[in-house]
């Protein structure tokens, strides 16, 4: 099946859907309310650090050594949330700016760091929301400043997005799986028997990527009262050796 025909497919599976809808639309209404009320979350602790010398860093006006973001209104169509913190350079040498992840849980999964700059990518590019953090600068000099950023969006649509799943997907037989080959993808026949040994080489269509991870943050909110994410980093301003 080509691109097109999943697409005619796609099309056609929601026109059959238009007329029952109009039944259930205060229902839907309700269950989307629901579901919107409680995703999601999440946090991240930034552990900011420098030697003995005249380094600032400085959020919201307020000159700070530990960061806690808490981002409480996540969820698929919401407004990018941007927050910033300050580098302040007061001393006589430049400063070379480093950071990495220290930790990262995921619907309560511990998620293996040692490759930091792998999982900063993942959060970019493997989920149907994107989680970027960058420096405005990888050095500040004498006298300047630079931004450390965290930066998440989760767009509402995006008709040309396919996610690869991983071993933080379940089986849901509503959802459709596809398999990949070059750039085109194929409708794939799996079951609950099969799913676990054939996930890793599974994709999801956005809008079914979008309905699980909306619908598993939120449960992991509701039953542990944890966010859905949880990150922590270090960041740290070191003197450039002349």
């Amino acid at each position: 099946m080509n691109q097109d025909d999943l697409k005619d497919k796609r099309k056609s599976r929601r026109k059959k859907l238009i007329f029952p809808l109009l039944f259930i639309l205060f229902t839907l209404s309700i269950n989307a309310y629901a579901w919107f009320a409680f995703i999601s979350q999440a946090t991240l602790n930034v552990d900011m650090s420098v030697a003995s010398w005249d380094v600032e860093f400085t959020e919201n006006d307020v000159v700070t050594n530990s960061v806690n973001v808490a981002i409480t209104d996540m969820m698929p169509g919401m407004l990018d949330y941007n927050h910033t913190v300050q580098i302040n350079n007061n001393g006589e040498v430049s400063a070379d700016i480093s950071y990495w992840l220290t930790s990262v849980k995921v619907l309560g999964n511990e998620i293996n760091v040692t490759n930091s700059e792998q999982v900063l990518s993942d959060f970019q590019n493997k989920y149907p929301f994107s989680l970027l953090v960058s420096t405005s600068s990888d050095t500040v000099a004498s006298g300047s400043s630079a931004n450390f950023n965290i930066n998440l969006s989760w767009k509402y649509e995006d008709t040309s997005k396919y996610y690869q799943l991983d071993n933080l997907y379940t089986y849901n037989p509503s959802f459709i799986y596809y398999n990949k080959s070059g750039t085109n993808y194929t409708e794939a026949t799996v079951t609950d028997i099969t799913f676990p040994s054939m996930r890793n080489n599974l994709y999801l269509y956005k809008d079914d990527a979008d309905t699980y991870f909306g619908e598993a943050c939120g449960k992991y909110e509701k039953d542990n009262n944890l966010p859905c994410i949880e990150m922590k980093f270090k960041v740290v301003v070191q003197q450039v050796n002349s």
